[in-house]
């Protein structure tokens, strides 16, 4: 057998072997490989922020990103560039900029293990304006797990003492942005479809940050020109499969799944940067992940509360 006919041999044989998983199993898989990648992609983002703007690099890499949609877009076209609500587009590339510039900027100046750990916080920001915006009820044990989760933020950032950085601020406003595109896009997904989200973003925060990274622009060496690739292969890559992962499986299971990215960014931070978080973060980070998963967890029982009892309204106790 040739070298081809063994390579197809055992891509068949892998087939067949994935095909005897579960759903829940293989939406586990898709999700953790996105987690391992998505990683890699903020570790990318802190080298190449060694040297270049945050600009440049986010600009380079939506218009590497878009190259490589190029085709999806483009086979859509005129139905990508029509918007139903062009207001929330507009404000879905608004806090895309906000959570992109800041969030760049603290993943560079902070330790990895410090923003990625705040930018935890996202999913105690989207029960806040689920309340205001999609008129959610959230129950006492919500409340109270989103309350835990800021005092976990705070002992991570530890404001007043020595050890407060403003980027951890950014952090927490980045965190906050991505909370807020996370309820545009339940809104948007009824009303758009989401290569029209996607063109949108692409093409608005590329064009948005153009005039500044070509004023401050510096030629990038052939390794970072090779880093802005993987960053680029990264990224798409995360996004893909963190989608297809969660056509398989349980929402709230999987959601809880992202924050492995933890031990990659505590791993990355002392292999590349020989950063080692003290005990007090680990505490600070521990209470976070906890109360992030309670939240979706009682997200996940209120959500089949209201599927039980469609006609009636889920303002059972939380």
């Amino acid at each position: 057998m040739s070298v081809f006919g063994k390579f197809a041999e055992s891509m068949r044989l892998r087939t067949r072997f994935i095909d005897t998983w579960t759903d829940s199993t293989k939406g586990a898989a898709l999700v953790i490989t996105a987690t391992v990648l998505f990683s890699f992609m903020i570790l990318i983002i802190k080298l190449l922020g060694d040297r270049l703007g945050v600009t440049q690099i986010i600009f380079v890499r939506q218009c590497l990103m878009g190259l490589i949609m190029l085709p999806v877009i483009a086979t859509h076209i005129p139905d990508t560039l029509r918007s139903k609500a062009l207001h929330l587009q507009l404000m879905r590339i608004g806090l895309g900029l906000i959570s992109i510039i800041i969030g760049f900027t603290a993943v560079i100046e902070l330790p990895l293990a410090e923003s990625t750990t705040i930018g935890f916080a996202r999913s105690f920001f989207v029960t806040l304006l689920a309340i205001y915006f999609l008129h959610e009820y959230v129950g006492p044990r919500r409340w109270f797990a989103v309350f835990i989760g800021f005092v976990g933020v705070l002992i991570v950032m530890r404001p007043g003492t020595d050890a407060f950085s403003i980027y951890s601020l950014f952090a927490l406003i980045a965190a906050a942005a991505v909370g807020g595109i996370t309820i545009l896009n339940r809104k948007l997904a009824r009303l758009d479809g989401a290569q029209t989200t996607v063109t949108f973003l692409i093409v608005g925060v590329a064009s948005s940050l153009a005039p500044f990274a070509i004023n401050s622009w510096i030629w990038p060496t052939m390794y970072e020109w090779m880093l802005f690739g993987g960053l680029a292969a990264v990224t798409w890559s995360a996004q893909m499969l963190n989608v297809k992962g969660f056509k398989y499986g349980e929402a709230s299971f999987l959601a809880g799944l992202d924050y492995i990215r933890l031990i990659f960014a505590v791993a990355f931070g002392y292999l590349f940067f020989g950063a080692v978080p003290d005990a007090l973060f680990f505490v600070g980070a521990a209470i976070i992940i906890a109360a992030a998963i309670y939240t979706l967890y009682r997200e996940a029982v209120r959500q089949q509360e209201i599927a039980a009892t469609p006609k009636a309204r889920a303002f059972t106790p939380e």
